[in-house]
């Protein structure tokens, strides 16, 4: 197992399979709400919810009523959460950290209540955590990044070292900037545009990354 500091995950895309239901969620949103389908969808993820809804909202000239628009999506959410499924190797990677003592947490623009929700569902423990409701500026900022690694107690000197998996070019652009080695997981992105937006390395899962991680002394 690679000898990092500590390690941090993003949340959605990352642990959570739950992407495709946040997605479908603001889709069916702004389908009720601005009367309109929402294009490209890939340019909000990694963004937080009420960033999101003030630029929908925005662009669709409706900006008065972002916060109707997120409520519906936020009631839509709340209808799916109990579907949601871990994805492919998270178990497993958060059940080898906790068992083997390594510092790790999770850094994510959902709030505390979704991740303890989802998490409880799958009997998990959660482990120490930045979320949206804890930060003034979150992701793309790298703040909920630099709390995240005092949060873990991660001297100074080590920092650099500590890594991060994340599935957003949003997510990874507030890792790089916190100065920490960013690895991207290609639940929603090509590896290409993750490595542009910071990634060192690119797997399409952590089934695949805590694999190669047991059998390699680097990520």
């Amino acid at each position: 197992m690679f000898h990092a500091p500590a390690y941090i995950f993003d949340f959605d895309g990352v642990i959570a399979d739950s992407m495709s239901m946040h997605m479908s969620a603001w889709s069916q949103a702004h389908q009720d709400i601005f009367g309109r389908e929402l294009a490209q969808l890939q340019r909000i993820a990694g963004l937080d919810s009420i960033k999101i809804a003030r630029k929908l909202a925005t662009e669709a000239q409706m900006a008065d009523k972002w916060e109707l628009f997120l409520a519906k999506k936020r009631s839509l959410v709340l209808d799916l959460v109990d579907t949601i499924e871990l994805l492919p190797g998270a178990r497993d990677f958060l059940s080898h950290l906790q068992k083997s003592k390594v510092p790790h947490g999770i850094c994510t623009n959902a709030t505390k209540a979704f991740i303890e929700r989802v998490l409880g569902n799958h009997q998990i423990l959660v482990p120490p955590h930045i979320t949206v409701d804890m930060v003034a500026r979150p992701k793309p900022h790298p703040e909920p990044y630099l709390k995240a690694v005092e949060l873990l107690e991660v001297p100074l000197a080590q920092q650099s070292e500590v890594v991060v998996f994340e599935d957003s070019r949003h997510g990874l652009r507030a890792a790089k900037d916190a100065g920490l080695y960013c690895i991207g997981l290609s639940t929603m992105h090509s590896k290409e545009e993750l490595i542009s937006a910071g990634a060192k390395k690119v797997y399409t899962s952590l089934e695949e990354a805590l694999k190669h991680l047991q059998q390699n002394p680097k990520p």
